[in-house]
């Protein structure tokens, strides 16, 4: 009998134990997905003023999920919850993370997090400095894939935003070329990019092709 016992109270204390570790659990994500919506409500809710996606809010959307992952929080969990909490529909939200996930991914192999200096940037909402590879010392900021001008619905949008050196961006034409294409494409695809501003991007693709 006092075996028995023994074993329910072992029982017990292992089933509370994992109570525990998941409201545990439960609450840092809640924590972080709160983390996340300051600067994600830019963008995914950018201002209706002006064509400029808000890279303040992106660079401390970065650190958010520098932080997140340091905590060995599922990056892509927290993402999606803080996007529900916003309101953003799933497909939205898949089609974001995709995006976002590639230029952390970006910040992660060009070092920015190494430096210290970084963070204190990246917390201002300052343009970090890339620490490794052959952009050393180079600023990064937000390149639009598809030109603003012709489709200025998707200007600020999570999914047309790529995080390349400054350098890169200011020297990129505004051409249309196959990669515009097909951003514009998979963009329209998710309601981002409108039918007469994707027309207008072929047409302008067939202009520079002749």
């Amino acid at each position: 009998m006092k075996f028995f016992l023994f074993l329910l109270l072992i029982a017990a204390g292992i089933t509370g134990y994992f109570y525990y570790q998941k409201a545990t659990l439960e609450r840092e994500e809640h924590f972080w997905t709160n983390q996340c919506k300051e600067p994600l409500t830019a963008l995914v809710r950018p201002s209706s003023e002006g064509i400029e996606p808000d890279e303040a809010a992106f660079f401390k959307f970065l650190l958010v999920l520098h932080k997140a992952q340091a905590a060995k929080m599922d990056l892509s969990k927290i993402f999606t919850s803080a996007c529900t909490e916003l309101g953003v529909g799933d497909d939205a939200t898949s089609v974001y993370w995709e995006s976002v996930n590639t230029d952390f991914t970006t910040a992660n192999d060009l070092k920015i997090f190494d430096d210290p200096d970084n963070l204190i940037n990246l917390e201002r909402g300052d343009s970090p400095v890339i620490t490794n590879s052959d952009w050393k010392g180079e600023k990064l900021g937000l390149l639009q894939i598809v030109p603003p001008l012709l489709a200025p619905e998707a200007s600020k949008s999570l999914a047309n935003l790529v995080l390349v050196p400054e350098i890169v961006r200011n020297a990129t034409p505004q051409t249309v070329t196959s990669t515009v294409v097909d951003r514009s494409y998979q963009l329209m695809s998710h309601g981002i990019v409108t039918r007469t501003s994707h027309d207008h991007i072929l047409a302008a693709k067939a202009t520079d092709t002749n």
